[in-house]
Formats: structure tokens, C-alpha cells, sequence
């Protein structure tokens, strides 16, 4: 099935014996005769903190959340929810400011 492909053509190499001689990103802790092995093991590390912190299956709320429950979708609940407030807000200051002249109107004895 995998005959062709390079790992199967190719001598296999423990990847704790294959020095890594790139440049490694900031983030990075590694620092000296770093190995394949030390760069993956690094990257499956940052990538179970990263799914931990972006988990957010155990969020409550007094609104249905979206689903499937990702950064964007919650992201875009809030600026949905944010954009029907302004625009009650909106006609709420019109309203009011209807119901000001016509308060301002009856004070004057003029009737609407």
C-alpha cells in the first residue's frame, strides 16, 4: 500500500538521531543539538495548549450559543447581538426624542 512512498524507500532514522539545523520560530524553547524528535514533541505541545484554550464546550450563557461552538461563530453571536442592540438603541433615541416634543407640545397647550 505504502510502497512508494519516500518512507518507504528511504533507510529509516529514529527521528531523536536527525539534528534539526533550522531556524527556529520566537516561541520556541529549544535551544541547543535540537532533534526532530525536540521539534515535534514542542509542536504537539503547543497544539494541545492551543485546543485547550480554544475549547469552549463548557460555555454558558442566557442565549442559545451557536454550534459547532468555534472562535468565529461565537465572534460573530457577539457582533450579530451587538448590531441588533444598536439598532434598538437607535429606535429607542427616536422614540424619545417623539416623545420629548410631543411632552413639550402638550406643556406649550399645543395638541399633536
Amino acid at each position: 500500500m505504502c510502497q512508494d512512498k519516500i518512507k518507504q524507500r528511504c533507510k529509516k532514522v529514529s527521528a531523536e538521531c536527525v539534528s534539526y539545523d533550522r531556524e527556529l520560530p520566537s516561541f520556541s524553547t529549544l535551544t541547543d543539538c535540537i532533534t526532530i524528535a525536540d521539534t515535534t514533541e514542542e509542536l504537539y505541545d503547543f497544539v494541545v495548549e492551543i485546543k485547550t484554550l480554544l475549547d469552549l464546550s463548557d460555555l454558558e450563557s442566557c442565549e442559545s450559543l451557536p454550534t459547532p461552538r468555534t472562535p468565529f461563530t461565537l465572534f460573530q453571536k457577539i457582533l450579530d447581538m451587538i448590531c441588533t442592540q444598536k439598532s434598538t438603541i437607535e429606535n429607542m433615541q427616536g422614540t424619545i426624542e417623539t416623545l420629548q416634543n410631543q411632552v413639550e407640545l402638550l406643556q406649550e397647550g399645543t395638541c399633536p
